[in-house]
């Protein structure tokens, strides 16, 4: 491969593309010389940002608050056994 999409022939390729021959290589005018701002779209105005805490955070907190009431709870009882040791050696 040279890192075009279009330049491998071979029919390795499972894309709608790539399933009909090496023909479909050559023809692309997309990857033509003189063709680069038509394979790239003109710039748009930007998109509002994606909140990734509100798509994902239901499943993100399925994990996590397993994990953080363990280490809670650990911590919990580290900070009990440290006090009831350090009030029986007084």
């Amino acid at each position: 491969g040279t890192g075009s999409p279009g330049a491998e022939s071979d029919g390795s390729r499972r894309s709608p593309a790539g399933a009909q021959g090496g023909a479909a290589a050559t023809s692309e005018p997309a990857h033509s010389a003189g063709s680069a701002p038509a394979a790239t779209p003109a710039p748009q105005q930007s998109a509002e940002p994606v909140d990734l805490l509100q798509l994902a955070g239901g499943s993100v907190m399925k994990r996590v608050a397993p994990i953080a009431g363990v280490a809670l709870l650990l911590a919990v009882l580290v900070w009990l056994w440290t006090r009831m040791r350090g009030s029986s050696e007084s």
